[in-house]
C-alpha cells in the first residue's frame, strides 16, 4: 500500500490548504519564503530611508568604503568640467588614478591650472584621500 501524506495549513480560523503533491508542498515553502524575504526587504528599505533623512537632517555623511570611493570618476568629484577634461586627456580617469598622481604630475597636465588643482586636493581631503607624496631626493 502507497500511503500519501497530506500537509495542511491552517491560514485563518475558516480557511486551510491542504497540499497533496510534493511539488504543491515545495511551491508552498518557496513562496512564502519569498514572501518573507519581500516583506523584509521591504521593511529594510523603509528603515534606511528614515535613517537616511535623520543623517541629511543633521548633515552628516557616512563616508565610502575605500574601494567605491577610489572607482569614482573624476567627473563625480564635483570639479569644473575643465579640469575634468584636463585630467581625462592625460589619462586620469578614476579617484584611484588620481591618488597615484604626485602635486607636481598634477601641475604639468596641460591645461590643468592652479584652481584646478585646488579643487582636485579640496575633493580629495573630503573623502578622505590625498595625492601621492612626492619621492624624497636624499
Amino acid at each position: 500500500m502507497n500511503y500519501q501524506k497530506i500537509l495542511t495549513f491552517a491560514l485563518s480560523d475558516d480557511e486551510t490548504i491542504e497540499l497533496s503533491s510534493i511539488e504543491d508542498k515545495a511551491e508552498f515553502v518557496i513562496n512564502a519564503v519569498k514572501d518573507e524575504l519581500i516583506s523584509r526587504r521591504v521593511e529594510l528599505a523603509n528603515e534606511l530611508s528614515e535613517l537616511d533623512t535623520i543623517l541629511e537632517a543633521h548633515e552628516i555623511a557616512i563616508p565610502q568604503s575605500n574601494a567605491e570611493t577610489l572607482d569614482l570618476s573624476v567627473r563625480e568629484l564635483g570639479i569644473r568640467s575643465m579640469g575634468a577634461n584636463a585630467l581625462y586627456r592625460a589619462g586620469i580617469i578614476t579617484v584611484a588614478d588620481l591618488c597615484e598622481k604626485t602635486p607636481r604630475q598634477l601641475r604639468n597636465i596641460n591645461r590643468f591650472g592652479n584652481g584646478s588643482y585646488k579643487e582636485i586636493v579640496s575633493a580629495l581631503g573630503a573623502l578622505g584621500l590625498s595625492l601621492k607624496e612626492p619621492k624624497s631626493s636624499f
